[in-house]
């Protein structure tokens, strides 16, 4: 009796645990037209798949049920993290030798097709300690891997948002 019992609370703990709705992540991060990005770097790096695959990876470690849909969805229903990249800075070739990198972004939790909360990151490099000798698109990909952690603490400070929508 004492086993069933234990078992039917590990399995309404479980349930509870798992309780909430998905989170579907836009992946790739969209790129506007008007967005400021040399070229040989939006080439070279590929930066909306670097954001959009650091965010979805970052998301999906603090809220499981995370789901990626395509960069150029449009979701009406249920819930969407949209990241939009605003800004991406830096010279093409040359790493750390030739100036700071950045990248900025705007993160928008979209419930059927209504913004709830925006915000905005922006994470600039020269490259670390070892930057003089990391290429442009590895600071890039690391700059993108530092938004997705800062959209995966976003998201944990909103969980509540994110599970009650």
């Amino acid at each position: 009796m004492k086993k069933m019992v234990s078992a039917f609370a590990l399995a309404a703990f479980s349930t509870s645990c798992m309780a909430g709705n998905v989170l579907n992540v836009q992946t790739p991060a969209v790129l506007p037209q008007e967005t400021n990005i040399p070229d040989v770097i939006k080439a070279q790096c590929k930066v909306p798949e670097l954001v959009g695959d650091q965010v979805f990876e970052s998301v999906s470690k603090v809220y499981e049920r995370t789901k990626q849909v395509d960069g150029s969805a449009n979701l009406t229903n249920g819930l969407l993290l949209k990241t939009t990249i605003t800004s991406v800075w830096g010279a093409s070739h040359g790493g750390g030798w030739t100036g700071p990198k950045h990248i900025s972004v705007t993160l928008d939790l979209i419930k059927d097709g209504k913004v709830l909360q925006t915000t905005t990151s922006k994470r600039t490099s020269n490259g670390g300690v070892w930057g003089a000798f990391k290429s442009t698109c590895g600071i890039m990909d690391r700059l993108a891997k530092e938004v997705g952690e800062d959209a995966a603490d976003w998201i944990k400070d909103n969980l509540s948002e994110v599970r009650d929508n």
